[in-house]
């Protein structure tokens, strides 16, 4: 079974180089110079000019030994509640605004598939998720989980898995998470009674990057690490034209702020050509590689993507490939303030 997620940059993201992204059909996404991204066979996909460049999935798991427990005289200092669709504001917001200004390509989502979340989908549908409200002793709302209706089995152990955990900015996620861990495990108990199976584990399905990690790094030891999407852009020019303001950004704020320079990225059948003009991009264009003009730097099949959408960097790109290459100190500094890694975790609609 596979899943197809078509999206398309929106507007750049307030505080830098992010990508604001909205859903739209294949088609429309080819109009846009946008990128389709999707799930399913391993390889197949790569001969329809796919390339699995966008992080996908991934997480941190902790056991009983890992759960902290709460001394005798102590109540829990926060409440988790489900969330109604009183909260639908709420979770926009916070989710729209934390979330997008963290990751490199997030999925900006509406108040009406918050309510899709809350009270749409049947109880039977295999991806139902179960939102909750994370509030203060007094009743403020801080911060939301979201997690799958049903107890996740198999693999290290059956367990209660969380899809979305975010906080206000302003609060602290060394003094939320605990509790937060205490739920999930009471949660897991409660499932695994249920369906007649042990709950052995918790689950922070977060992606690769969370700030839960940093926060109890070791009530999590064990780490899934991350699958890929598989991406493709159609108009690779107009897809980096689109996001040019974003890439000056990077310049900037790099060690080659106000840099001019000719970059020749060669993909050996094809390639690009960049041109900066005192930090600006003045052109973004098709280019040619021949036998007396190799280029800048070499990227074997569409292996460009991984460092596009932050996947691998550079020197992990080189590392992986003998034949991904760059000729000299000042392009690979360029290349790497202009396509750093950096993580994404796109939660669907599914």
């Amino acid at each position: 079974m596979s899943t197809l997620t078509t999206a398309a940059p929106e507007a750049l993201r307030e505080l830098g180089d992010g990508l604001r992204m909205r859903r739209a059909t294949p088609a429309d996404a080819e109009a846009l110079g946008a990128f389709n991204a999707r799930i399913h066979i391993p390889f197949y996909y790569r001969q329809f000019d796919y390339e699995m460049g966008l992080a996908l999935s991934g997480g941190r798991s902790g056991f009983a030994p890992q759960v902290p427990r709460l001394k005798a005289d102590e109540r829990e200092p926060y409440a988790i509640r489900p969330a109604t669709p009183d909260d639908i504001p709420f979770l926009t917001d916070l989710y729209n605004r934390v979330v997008v200004g963290r990751d490199l390509i997030p999925c900006a989502r509406t108040p009406d598939e918050w309510r899709y979340e809350i009270e749409g989908r049947s109880p039977e549908n295999a991806n139902a998720v179960a939102v909750r409200i994370i509030e203060t002793a007094e009743g403020e709302a801080i911060g939301f989980l979201a997690c799958p209706a049903n107890l996740w089995t198999g693999g290290p152990g059956n367990g209660q898995a969380c899809l979305a955990y975010e906080l206000e900015r302003g609060i602290s996620w060394l003094a939320v998470t605990p509790g937060v861990i205490r739920w999930l495990w009471a949660m897991g108990e409660v499932e695994a009674a249920r369906m007649g199976k042990a709950n052995e584990r918790l689950i922070f399905a977060l992606g690769a990057e969370h700030p839960v990690y940093q926060a109890v790094a070791d009530r999590l030891p064990l780490t899934r690490p991350t699958y890929a999407w598989y991406a493709r852009v159609a108009d690779l020019p107009g897809f980096l034209r689109h996001v040019g303001p974003a890439l000056e950004a990077r310049l900037a704020r790099s060690p080659a702020p106000g840099h001019s320079a000719e970059l020749k990225l060669s993909f050996y059948r094809r390639g690009l050509r960049l041109v900066l003009e005192r930090g600006r991009l003045a052109a973004i264009e098709p280019w040619q590689p021949k036998p007396e003009d190799r280029g800048s730097a070499g990227f074997p099949n569409l292996t460009f993507l991984q460092m596009l959408f932050g996947y691998r960097s550079l020197d992990e790109l080189r590392q992986a490939y003998a034949d991904c290459w760059t000729n000299g100190d000042e392009i690979r500094a360029l290349l790497m303030a202009l396509f750093p890694k950096q993580a994404s975790n796109l939660w669907g609609i599914n």
